[in-house]
């Protein structure tokens, strides 16, 4: 069953991705910690998590996205340049180790940027139209869950549901686990 919120197809140029939850959080830790909470029902077999992110803004205001699941550009190029170096130094001695490096740093990068696995990038950078001040979004793509375990784990964040398309769960089921207070 696919559900979205209106706000969030007025913002994205595309359709909410198979599989997917998104929940606004009151800010960064807070979103931590539910990215906690679904990896721990993850390695207890509630649910598998395929992908994770954490979306907010930046200082500059621009879209941030930070992946739990797959390699930034700069963690690219650092990774990149290490083994670039190191197969330089090997074959080409001092010269190899600068050329092979810098060579290395610039297709891990691009590599790296290229290469857009799980929830894509673009559709999460348009749910920052749909967080309000300090708060971030925190999106899963999540598969084979089991909706009691889900919604119980939800019942100790207070956020606000952005949008889900998790089969077998009802989005009202969501938004009351999250607006649960004890």
């Amino acid at each position: 069953m696919t559900t979205t919120n209106p706000a969030i197809e007025t913002t994205s140029t595309t359709t909410t991705p198979s599989n997917v939850l998104a929940i606004a959080v009151s800010d960064r830790l807070r979103g931590q910690e539910l990215l906690l909470a679904a990896t721990r029902l993850g390695k207890r077999g509630s649910v598998e998590l395929s992908d994770a992110a954490i979306v907010g803004v930046s200082r500059k205001g621009k879209p941030q996205i930070i992946q739990t699941r797959e390699l930034n550009p700069s963690q690219g190029a650092m990774l990149g340049a290490w083994w670039g170096g190191l197969f330089g130094v090997f074959a080409f001695g001092i010269i190899g180790w600068l050329v092979g490096g810098a060579l290395g740093a610039g297709i891990g990068w691009w590599r790296a940027h290229a290469r857009d696995v799980g929830v894509p990038d673009d559709w999460m950078r348009g749910l920052v139209d749909s967080i309000y001040g300090n708060e971030v979004a925190v999106v899963f793509e999540m598969h084979n869950v089991y909706p009691t375990h889900l919604l119980a784990e939800l019942r100790r964040f207070d956020g606000r549901l952005l949008t889900s398309s998790i089969e077998d769960t009802d989005q009202a089921d969501i938004e009351d686990a999250l607006s649960f207070t004890i």
